[in-house]
């Protein structure tokens, strides 16, 4: 029996136009669906970087790794590391030998020494099943999980709560391939551990990470309460917010225009795990078509901001449960997505978080900049990583993480990231090493925010003389011009 042809060519191309026009108004990709889907990916999450792949390789152990590596310093050529694409930021980039690494994977649980040991190719939500299966937890987590566990700790990718570190400060053995094609094995019980907080948060330039090694705990339960309030309320109560009695790991969504803040609070519970299933589901995908929808509207008509964050304050997020009792990954990782958007973070010290937040929301008042997604708040510890956005030389500080995200036209997602960024420069910000931004960065202002920098630097040259994992970004904001 062969199968017959039941629709016209007319009823074909309507049907295709129909399935383009949806995927471009809910999607907002502007390049081919399978751009996006393919191994490794064409483009960025965001749409807006065209990966170089002419010259992909797929290791699948670490002799690989160092053959490639060798072959780069022989024939003088570039190599950089792509994860998932999910930086905004071009630090992934590179116009030749691109290594994608979902070829190299691997995941060792410790019960008895509670650790977990991953290949630098598994993504984080593999290593989250993993640990599930064994009983075992990550500390913390970020919102999502999708990100290779190198590429989070080589940004310095971070969850929240104030007493909470990045992730990048979690991990306590680290196993690389330098640009000699040397492997190099660092830990933070080294009895000069320099390199190892060289290598914490090493933006991909000391070399091919292979190895990580994080520690786990027993799998625990988080209750999960968020309550609304003005943004007004919530900066003259920060304290009690992010530091308060009963206080796990916060974090706050705030719409300027509306001056509405939603917080959320995560604290551990004995109560057992409440799964949503389904219905989680559901209020995941409404939450993703309505910031889907109501950003291509501002994206046509800008004026329409603050009437279309309106209606998703008080119509979207009454679809989140007031409270939730999970297991701490579900909790910790938001159960949706949003749609494709630009995105850049700053991080300042915490004690200027207050007065930095009313400077950008009157900056982008006054501008009327088409903030048309949610401003979100975290709070993370200082740590020891010479390169990480919360160095510290006192384990106590804390820090502010703002991550603005909006979906605009280029000239407009560049004025809002420069806004945010002027209004914070004077506090000494610093920058999401996988967003959007880094443009502003050189080696002078480097060297006055990261006291480290230097020393860094000297590593730097030590594990990579000839400069094979340097890519046009990394050289603009390290080396400069004649570097």
């Amino acid at each position: 029996m062969c199968w017959r042809r039941t629709t016209c060519c007319g009823c074909t191309v309507c049907c295709i136009l129909c399935c383009l026009l949806s995927y471009f108004l809910f999607q907002f990709y502007p390049w081919p669906f399978w751009a996006r889907v393919c191994s490794p990916p064409h483009v960025s999450y965001n749409g807006r970087i065209v990966f170089n792949l002419h010259d992909v390789q797929t290791p699948k152990s670490e002799e690989d790794i160092q053959g490639l590596v060798s072959r780069a310093v022989i024939e003088s050529r570039k190599i950089r590391v792509l994860g998932t694409g999910h930086s905004w930021s071009e630090i992934a980039q590179t116009e030749d030998i691109m290594v994608y690494l979902d070829q190299f994977k691997g995941i060792r649980v410790n019960k008895l020494e509670k650790t977990v040991t991953c290949r630098a190719g598994n993504t984080m939500k593999e290593v989250i099943a993993a640990l599930d299966e064994a009983g075992l937890a990550m500390e913390n987590l970020d919102s999502i999980s999708t990100q290779t566990v190198s590429g989070i700790v080589a940004t310095g990718t971070h969850g929240t709560g104030y007493q909470h570190k990045s992730l990048s400060a979690l991990v306590t053995k680290l196993r690389f391939v330098n640009g000699k094609g040397e492997i190099v094995t660092v830990s933070k019980d080294d009895e000069d551990p320099s390199l190892f907080y060289a290598a914490q948060v090493s933006v991909g330039m000391l070399g091919i990470i292979t190895e990580i090694t994080f520690p786990v705990v027993p799998k625990f339960t988080l209750i999960e309460y968020r309550t609304k309030h003005s943004l007004t309320y919530c900066l003259d109560n920060l304290d009690s917010i992010v530091m308060g009695v009963n206080v796990g790991y916060v974090k706050l969504w705030v719409d300027y225009y509306n001056d509405f803040c939603l917080v959320f609070n995560q604290t551990r519970t004995s109560e057992p795990p409440r799964h949503h299933g389904i219905l989680l589901e559901i209020k995941g995908f409404l939450m993703y078509y309505m910031f889907a929808i109501s950003t291509r509207i501002t994206y046509l008509l800008p004026c329409l901001t603050k009437i279309t964050m309106c209606l998703v304050d008080f119509i979207g997020f009454p679809l989140h449960y007031a409270i939730r009792v999970d297991n701490s990954h579900e909790i910790l990782n938001d159960y949706f997505r949003l749609p494709i958007h630009a995105e850049s973070g700053l991080i300042v010290e915490y004690k200027h978080a207050v007065d930095l937040i009313s400077k950008i929301k009157a900056q982008v008042l006054e501008k009327q900049i088409p903030v048309n997604y949610i401003t979100e708040f975290r709070f993370v510890a200082g740590d020891s990583g010479w390169l990480s956005p919360f160095y510290s030389d006192t384990p106590k500080d804390k820090f502010l993480s703002i991550t603005e995200t909006i979906y605009t036209t280029r000239t407009r997602t560049h004025e809002y990231v420069q806004t945010c960024y002027e209004a914070a420069k004077s506090y000494n910000a610093r920058l999401h090493w996988g967003k959007l931004g880094l443009e502003n960065f050189t080696p002078s202002v480097l060297s006055h925010l990261y006291p480290k920098y230097h020393d860094f630097m000297r590593v730097r040259e030590e594990m990579d003389p000839k400069k094979i994992f340097i890519n046009k970004l990394l050289q603009d904001v390290f080396l400069g011009a004649g570097g």
